[in-house]
């Protein structure tokens, strides 16, 4: 498709969707500084591989000029800036809001929860620790997690609530169970069932012996990813 699209524009063709919204953004007057750069860059999206990128950056152009005309109006910068007058108090909030509008222009379908992390942000700040998945983890330290390294495990958990990577959390705190467990010797989970039952059944290609270990680490380090991981060593035998 990328090869297709170089070759309409080389013809002078500017018809495709995405082409005709650069130029109607071009003819309506673009001034704030770096546009032609990333006009050229959407243009670059097209003829690439990477054409389903081209939209995010067109509107990211769109809101840049927007933001360069002093138009806070977009709805990601008026939930930015109700949060702002809201009263944040949390170190590090004044670069946030910064971070935010980059987002807002060149991370465009990341912003919502970019924001939403600001808010957790907030409200661990504040004291508040009643979001589900800092209640799952204060549950889990409640527990008596002993295994090494337990306490970066659940620092870091805590830092994708209140950054982008939100939805990484219930993988950690699913990694942080399986890892305690692993550590007091219970193998009761079906993932260790089945990978001991792999074992069992007689594996004897090269390197076995290390798969299972990576096995167990995906089991605590990537555990939506063990079965595509289990069913390879599988393959593999």
């Amino acid at each position: 498709t990328g090869m297709k699209n170089h070759q309409a524009m080389h013809a002078g063709d500017r018809s495709h969707p995405q082409l005709r919204a650069l130029d109607a953004l071009t003819a309506s007057g673009l001034t704030y500084p770096g546009w032609k750069a990333d006009v050229k860059k959407a243009e670059g999206y097209l003829v690439g591989e990477h054409q389903i990128l081209c939209d995010g950056l067109i509107a990211g152009i769109r809101n840049h000029q927007a933001m360069h005309s002093g138009d806070r109006s977009h709805e990601h910068l008026r939930a930015l800036d109700a949060l702002v007058a809201s009263g944040l108090t949390y170190p590090g909030w004044e670069a946030d809001v910064k971070e935010a509008e980059t987002y807002h222009i060149k991370r465009v379908w990341h912003f919502d929860e970019f924001l939403t992390g600001m808010k957790n942000h907030q409200a661990m700040h504040a004291g508040d620790r009643s979001h589900p998945q800092l209640r799952a983890l204060d549950a889990l330290t409640a527990s008596g997690l002993t295994y090494p390294g337990w306490k970066a495990d659940v620092k870091k958990a805590e830092g994708y609530l209140v950054g982008e990577h939100q939805i990484l959390c219930d993988g950690l705190i699913a990694g942080i169970r399986n890892h305690q467990a692993m550590h007091s010797g219970d193998r009761s989970h079906e993932h260790l069932r089945a990978l001991d039952a792999l074992v069992a059944s007689g594996l004897t290609y090269p390197g076995w012996e290390a798969d299972v270990k990576e096995a167990e680490t995906y089991h605590i380090k990537r555990v939506w990813h063990f079965d595509e991981f289990l069913t390879g060593m599988k393959n593999h035998q």
